[in-house]
Order: structure tokens, then C-alpha cells, then sequence
């Protein structure tokens, strides 16, 4: 039998939330936490240095909180940030822009 579409979205939101729990209990001595990192890195897909700029930090750290992430989640962030994602129908994308220019700030 094959899953249908509605299980797999399910599963993926399931095993975000797994991560997201994950990465919260982490507590790193100083900022950016990992949540930021990864909401960042992962998420708004931006490079390393992109990252170290926003969270006014150095490359080197913003390495470090990933390698820590990558030991507690079990794979490397780049897989999560490189994964394919859902293209949303033409209804959706034009809400999520109006939501985004809205929000703005």
C-alpha cells in the first residue's frame, strides 16, 4: 500500500518538531542559539557567513553550533537546508507573500 501524501507531511512535521525539541533543550553558554542557527541556516537557507553576519558572531562559531547540531539531531544541517521542498500552489505563495510584506520589520 502505498502512503499517501497526507501521512508523509505528517511524518516530516513530526520529525521537525522531534528536532526542534531537540535543539531547544540545548543550552550554548553564549548567543546565537541553536534555534537561530538553524532557523537561519536551514530554514531562510543562508550561507555561513551570511549567518555569522546576522547573528553578529564569527564563522567559526556559527560552524561550531552546527556541528553540534549535526551530533544531537544526527545529520549534517546542509541535508536539512538542501532538501526539496513543497512548492505551494499559486493561492498560497500569494498569502505567504502578502503575509511577509505585512510583517515586515
Amino acid at each position: 500500500m502505498k502512503p499517501s501524501p497526507l501521512n508523509d507531511e505528517l511524518a516530516t512535521h513530526l520529525a521537525a518538531f522531534q528536532i526542534l525539541d531537540r535543539l531547544d533543550s540545548i543550552r550554548v553558554t553564549k548567543p546565537p542559539t541553536l534555534l537561530t542557527i538553524f532557523r537561519l541556516y536551514c530554514i531562510q537557507r543562508m550561507t555561513v557567513a551570511q549567518v555569522a553576519r546576522r547573528c553578529r558572531c564569527s564563522v567559526g562559531t556559527v560552524c561550531n553550533r552546527l556541528r553540534l547540531m549535526q551530533s544531537k539531531i544526527g545529520i549534517h544541517p546542509s541535508a536539512i537546508k538542501n532538501a526539496p521542498r513543497p512548492m505551494p500552489n499559486e493561492s498560497q505563495a500569494a498569502e505567504q507573500l502578502k503575509f511577509e510584506l505585512e510583517n515586515r520589520g
